[in-house]
């Protein structure tokens, strides 16, 4: 199917384009500049034109062509600066995510030592404690002795 046909006419050339024109100014209309969107809202205004069949000539579907181009252009150039931006977006999430696994396994290191070291502390400790029972026991015994040698005396 041809979008076009094309006439011959002592006057001018003209093109009647077939109603089936795309709209691509939907999607971003509200990110474009002012004098884009007014060029988009132009170029809606004359496919309403063509898909009503009146007659163009080729200069004017030139102009609507180039306008149309334009805002093509600065379409891209917002997807391409969006894209950009989420780029960096997932390499800050990215970056994030390694120091946090940097650092998690840090600290869970750094737990086994300190649960190593207070079990080795405690163990110390425990047999520090059961050291002094016995001394203290050992003594209180030795007292014994000595005040029962007393009373014997």
């Amino acid at each position: 199917m041809t979008d076009h046909m094309i006439t011959n006419t002592p006057e001018d050339i003209t093109v009647e384009l077939s109603s089936e024109v795309p709209t691509v100014f939907n999607v971003t209309s509200g990110k474009l500049t002012l004098k884009h969107r007014e060029q988009a809202a132009e170029i809606e205004l004359h496919r309403r034109e063509i898909s009503s069949r009146k007659i163009f000539l080729i200069d004017e579907i030139t102009r609507i062509n180039q306008r149309l181009d334009l805002v093509a252009e600065e379409v891209i150039g917002l997807l391409v600066q969006e894209l950009v931006c989420l780029a960096e977006a997932i390499e800050q999430v990215r970056q994030r995510a390694t120091r946090h696994e940097r650092v998690n396994t840090q600290l869970w290191a750094n737990i086994g030592q300190t649960e190593e070291e207070s079990f080795s502390q405690d163990t110390m400790l425990d047999k520090a404690l059961k050291e002094t029972q016995m001394k203290f026991e050992a003594e209180i015994a030795t007292a014994r002795k000595e005040l029962c040698m007393m009373d014997a005396q």
